[in-house]
């Protein structure tokens, strides 16, 4: 994922760190390290582009929150063909993540030829009136030199000003409910590829698949419950349906340390339609 993509380049180079302030990066990789992880699947891109072109923002942003205390959130861009991700720290609000700072990112090409993550901070508050995302370092005299020196293609990404409105609509259907299947992920010839070319190997995780409307489907893999007990993870803030209404799941971990630590990925896919008859 371009998350660890990131994490393992961030400390490297000038280049990468965009504006970041280099006694930050650490706590910032930390923070990546951290994130309960969303990916969007190619026809949720798609989706969700729709929903933040056409759907009044004032409408969903009341309702908006994040799934959890820090989250990861990843696409490819439809159009230009290149990977984004925004991470979402939180200052929770009543037990709710609405509002906080982070980091967007990007994938750029450097005149070297070779490519890497750029990163620039950002602040991003789902109530209004304030803005649904601002992208602070961009602003900076210094970090713009960087930006239209070393990667401007990157920077226009950076620059979208549809980023904050198609974040907000990834959110909200991450929030919707439904979670169709868990299982684990398969790294072991990935990490052995890795220890050939000396570099760390990934942590095992499962991975979750989120799809909207989709019928319901038991979890498997190693977050289901064994014998002896279930293995601590996190719980996404969501949204559940109930008898007579909606209620609100608040973000949290469920298990026991004692039966092991689940990391997770979740993947989501574009909302399902019931068949016509």
């Amino acid at each position: 994922m371009l998350c660890d993509e990131w994490i393992e380049t961030a400390l490297q180079s000038p280049t990468v760190r965009a504006s970041a302030p280099e006694d930050e990066l650490p706590q910032l990789v930390g923070f990546m390290g951290a994130a309960q992880r969303f990916a969007l699947a190619p026809d949720a891109v798609g989706a969700v582009s729709a929903l933040a072109g056409s759907t009044p923002l004032p409408a969903i942003r009341a309702a908006a929150f994040a799934p959890a205390e820090i989250t990861w959130l990843e696409w490819t861009d439809l159009k230009r063909g290149a990977p984004m991700g925004v991470l979402l720290r939180a200052q929770l609000e009543d037990g709710v993540a609405r509002a906080g700072m982070g980091i967007v990112v990007t994938r750029a090409t450097f005149p070297s030829g070779r490519r890497h993550p750029l990163a620039v901070e950002c602040a991003w508050s789902l109530p209004g009136p304030a803005p649904l995302l601002t992208t602070l370092d961009l602003d900076d005299d210094e970090a713009e030199a960087l930006l239209q020196k070393h990667a401007p293609q990157a920077g226009a990404r950076l620059r979208d000003p549809m980023l904050g409105a198609f974040i907000l609509a990834a959110l909200s259907l991450i929030a919707t409910p439904r979670l169709t299947l868990s299982r684990p992920a398969e790294l072991d010839r990935l990490n052995r590829a890795r220890r050939r070319r000396g570099t760390r190997p990934l942590l095992g995780y499962s991975e979750i698949r989120l799809a909207p409307g989709a019928p319901a489907a038991p979890a498997t893999g190693p977050a289901a419950p064994t014998s002896s007990g279930r293995a601590l993870h996190h719980v996404r803030a969501h949204y559940r349906l109930v008898p007579g209404g909606v209620s609100l799941v608040r973000q949290h971990l469920r298990g026991d340390p004692r039966f092991g630590v689940i990391r997770q990925r979740h993947v989501v896919e574009a909302p399902h339609t019931a068949p016509q008859r």
